[in-house]
């Protein structure tokens, strides 16, 4: 079949067969390129789901710290009305704490006013008991004496009021010199 072929017809010829070659290898590139692009789809594709897959996962996760945070933003409000309410509380009692405390300062004024008026009285006690011992008079004698002129008191008194009337001592035919206790 070689000889049929003379001259020019040669030459193409072997042109045709080395554009045959060169398709074959190329058509043999192009079936390696697409087993290339068909395994590198195959991969891509898998890539492509384990991508999907994982942003589903991820949007699951993002629920669920959505809903974590929801709560958290929940417990933290009722946290922070709890504190409103113990504050509330709190000063309630710190102003029933003033008032007990103003009370208590009233009252402590109160008691040392008492203090003041029983020790007054101690001493107007202690000027009574020194009189009566100067006038030799005894105090039962002070206070029978003292009974014995109730006619000419006013019957609606009480014993005490009886006894801070200057009426109810007798007093001596001379009055003895007043001696302060002591």
């Amino acid at each position: 079949a070689a000889d049929q072929y003379a001259g020019d017809f040669e030459k193409v010829r072997d042109s045709m067969r080395g554009l045959r070659d060169q398709m074959k290898d190329t058509l043999l590139s192009i079936g390696e390129a697409s087993g290339h692009v068909s395994c590198g789809s195959g991969d891509l594709a898998k890539a492509s789901q384990d991508l999907a897959e994982g942003a589903t996962e991820q949007a699951g996760a993002v629920q669920e710290l959505h809903a974590t945070i929801s709560d958290i933003t929940a417990t933290m409000e009722k946290s922070a009305q709890s504190a409103e309410e113990s504050y509330v509380k709190a000063q309630q009692y710190a102003d029933a704490a003033d008032n007990s405390r103003e009370e208590m300062n009233r009252m402590m004024a109160a008691m040392g006013r008492i203090n003041e008026a029983s020790a007054r009285i101690g001493d107007i006690i202690s000027q009574i008991e020194s009189i009566a011992e100067q006038t030799n008079y005894p105090s039962s004698d002070l206070s029978d004496r003292a009974s014995n002129r109730a006619p000419f008191q006013n019957p609606r008194r009480t014993d005490r009021q009886r006894w801070r009337s200057p009426h109810n001592f007798p007093m001596p035919s001379r009055p003895a010199p007043f001696r302060y206790p002591g």
